[in-house]
C-alpha cells in the first residue's frame, strides 16, 4: 500500500508558516530535530512534522525562546531528551511561571498606563477649553472696545455734519 501523506519542501513548509528557508534550518539545529529527507538529502515535511512546527511557532508567538521551546519538547517526548534536561525541564516550570508572572505585572502595568494617558488626556482637554473660553471672552471685550470707539467716531462725524466748524483761519478773517 502506497502512502497517501502529502510530503511538502522546505520552501513550501517556509511559506506555509510565513518565514524563511533559514529559520526552519535554525530551529531544526538549534532543537535538535530528526526531520526525513529524501533520497537525494532534501528536507520533507509531512502532517507530523506540520503539527511540530505548529506548535514550535505558537510557542515562539508567546515569547518563549527556543531553549524552552527545546525543553517543552523534551517534556512532551517530542524529541529526545539529552541527558541534563531532567534538571533543564523542572527549571523551565519556574520560567514559565516567572513568564506568566511578568505576563500578568505588564498587563496591569498596560492598564495603569492607560489610565493615567486617559486621566492626563481629560485635564489637558479641560485646560485647552478653559483657555479658548478666556481667550474668547478677552476677545469679546477688546471687540466690545473698539466698537464703542466706532461709535464715538460716528457720532463725532454726525455733529460734524450738522454744525461744520469753521477753521481757525476763517474764524479770524470772518468768511
Amino acid at each position: 500500500m502506497e502512502n497517501t501523506e502529502i510530503m511538502i519542501s522546505i520552501g513550501e513548509m517556509a511559506q506555509r508558516f510565513n518565514t524563511t528557508i533559514q529559520t526552519i534550518r535554525w530551529y531544526e539545529k538549534e532543537l535538535d530535530l530528526k526531520l526525513p529527507r529524501n533520497e537525494l538529502g532534501q528536507r520533507i515535511f509531512g502532517k507530523a512534522e506540520i503539527e511540530l512546527f505548529e506548535k514550535i511557532f505558537f510557542l515562539k508567538e508567546q515569547g518563549l525562546n527556543l531553549k524552552a521551546i527545546k525543553k517543552i519538547l523534551e517534556n512532551d517526548s517530542v524529541i529526545e531528551q539529552s541527558p541534563q534536561t531532567d534538571v533543564a525541564v523542572k527549571d523551565n516550570s519556574r520560567e514559565i511561571a516567572l513568564y506568566n508572572n511578568f505576563i500578568d505585572y505588564m498587563e496591569t502595568f498596560r492598564s495603569q498606563l492607560l489610565d493615567e494617558i486617559r486621566h492626563e488626556s481629560y485635564q489637558s482637554r479641560i485646560s485647552i477649553i478653559d483657555t479658548i473660553n478666556e481667550v474668547k471672552e478677552e476677545i469679546a471685550a477688546t471687540s466690545q472696545s473698539f466698537e464703542r470707539v466706532d461709535k464715538f467716531i460716528e457720532e463725532w462725524r454726525q455733529k460734524q455734519k450738522i454744525s461744520p466748524k469753521k477753521s481757525f483761519l476763517s474764524r479770524i478773517f470772518r468768511k
